[in-house]
């Protein structure tokens, strides 16, 4: 038991993070876009909770961007009880060039 698999593989994303757009939607429910004060950071701070679930598109900020084709979130979306925790969000680019 153990040891490496070739069937497997894990990506490690490298990049820096990238800022969400403040037209992404975060809140409780589709019902219930508030989010919670109890479960978004209160300090407001980037790199902490910002709301319990991903309501819409994540959109990202252009100027945070580096030219890598995965990206992760700075800010953190979920709640932490028990074993889950809050996770940043993942995000394949995919770059469009007009003809």
């Amino acid at each position: 038991m153990g040891g490496t698999s070739s069937d497997w593989f894990q990506l490690f994303v490298t990049s820096k993070s990238v800022e969400l757009d403040r037209s992404t939607d975060l809140g409780n429910s589709p019902f219930e876009r508030e989010v919670d004060a109890r479960i978004r950071c209160p300090l407001g701070l980037k790199n902490h909770v910002l709301g319990l679930n991903l309501l819409s598109q994540a959109k990202i900020l252009g100027s945070t961007l580096d030219g890598t084709d995965f990206v992760c979130s700075e800010g953190l979306i979920g709640v932490r009880r028990g074993y889950r925790m809050p996770r940043s969000l993942l995000s394949h680019l995919v770059y469009v060039t007009s003809l």
